[in-house]
């Protein structure tokens, strides 16, 4: 590790390895720094993501893809159910094997990849960070740098030691757990998505293949609606009633902020990208896409900027840039689930049904999400009779 680098990066996950890709492929020398001394452990997620949400970032790859998915099951709370059939929808990844990948691309292209090192609070002087202390194992180092990108997850603590970000509230996010699972039988294609207020209140269920006998299965539910329910308690019912046998082979738990605004993403010389920057799709907690492609386009304009005299200017196309491609879709999502979280279970039949009308007996290949949510707003208007709680969600509108 040297002494010098034209950007350092904190976080080894999607949007750092993103932004160290594209920061090295554009000629700017490179560190990233993940705390952790193996890329892509522990895994923390369902690992779903979309062709498009992929293909903005990376071609598919065989060697980390688990199953590929062409539709999807809902099922409401009084047992509605239907199928989309959407070919081409996505991929359920193999994240120990993506990231893997992504970290050697980053290197081939020039990125120092540092584990086991954990980042201190940066130095802000004159207008802009310039160093930061790294450790690992008692052994202490000091990093300048001229651009710093945090990808440090939705606890970042650069994130918030800037200012960019408040500490978590329970109204802000949803506590999950998750079981990897073997022995079943599934089909491998299609993920569920079970709407069940009693067992996820706020949230929903998961069942996401992994080929055609396991499976990440989880919830997320909303702590402030949940009270004292122990999330691995209320997927416990749910496994019951599922599943005739399993096997649990890894257990997870976490949390996923919900989405605040593109006040959180720069500050100075400092892009935050992902989670750290909480750019999650509020209604279903989906995030990989928006951490690669944050992750993409802070490093591209850090390298930009580096090569044209370190100019502000440049930086600040960030935030511009990415909400012009992910904005509108982030802030619908932001309101849906505003409205979801307070539905009756005879609403959430009408939701199902109603997507039922859409979809049902028809392929379809392109989902404009947003429009979705618009039509069953538009059906049923009594739904935003009341307005969301924007409490702790400044900007976001």
């Amino acid at each position: 590790m040297k002494s010098k680098y034209d950007v350092v990066v904190v976080g080894g996950g999607p949007g750092g390895l993103s932004a160290a890709l594209s920061a090295s492929r554009a000629g700017a020398e490179v560190l990233l720094l993940e705390t952790h001394r193996k890329i892509g452990q522990p895994v923390s997620c369902a690992e779903g993501i979309s062709c498009t949400g992929l293909s903005q970032v990376l071609e598919p790859n065989e060697d980390w893809i688990s199953s590929r998915v062409s539709g999807a099951k809902l099922f409401s709370q009084n047992g509605k159910s239907m199928f989309i059939d959407h070919p081409n929808a996505g991929y359920i990844l193999d994240r120990s094997k993506f990231e893997p990948y992504i970290s050697k691309m980053a290197e081939d292209a020039g990125s120092e990849i540092a584990k086991g090192w954990r980042a201190e609070k940066p130095v802000y002087e004159d207008g802009r960070f310039v160093r930061i202390d790294v450790v690992s194992n008692g052994e202490r180092k000091t990093v300048e740098f001229k651009i710093l990108v945090a990808a440090d997850g939705i606890e970042s603590t650069i994130a918030r030691q800037a200012g960019l970000v408040k500490p978590l509230l329970p109204s802000r996010v949803a506590s999950c757990a998750q079981y990897r699972i073997e022995g079943i039988s599934i089909e491998p294609e299609t993920p569920e998505f079970h709407f069940n207020f009693d067992i996820a209140p706020g949230g929903y269920i998961w069942v996401f293949p992994k080929g055609p006998d396991s499976a990440n299965v989880g919830l997320g539910l909303i702590p402030t609606m949940a009270k004292h329910l122990n999330p691995f308690e209320q997927l416990d019912r749910f496994m019951s009633s599922r599943f005739d046998r399993f096997k649990i082979t890894q257990k997870m738990m976490g949390v996923v902020p919900l989405f605040e605004g593109r006040h959180t993403m720069l500050k100075d010389n400092l892009m935050v990208v992902g989670d750290a920057a909480r750019l999650i799709d509020s209604l279903t907690g989906a995030g990989i896409a928006t951490a690669l492609y944050s992750g993409k386009l802070a490093g591209e304009l850090a390298a930009e900027s580096v090569q044209n005299g370190n100019r502000a200017a440049i930086l600040k196309e960030y935030p511009k840039r990415f909400m012009a491609i992910f904005g509108r879709r982030l802030r619908m999502y932001s309101l849906a689930h505003q409205i979801f979280r307070r539905l009756k279970p005879e609403e959430l039949d009408f939701v199902v049904g109603f997507a039922e009308e859409i979809f049902a007996g028809k392929k379809t290949y392109a989902i404009d999400s947003v429009d979705v949510i618009r039509k069953i707003l538009t059906r049923m208007p009594g739904l935003i009779n009341s307005p969301p709680d924007w409490s702790g969600n400044r900007n976001c509108r």
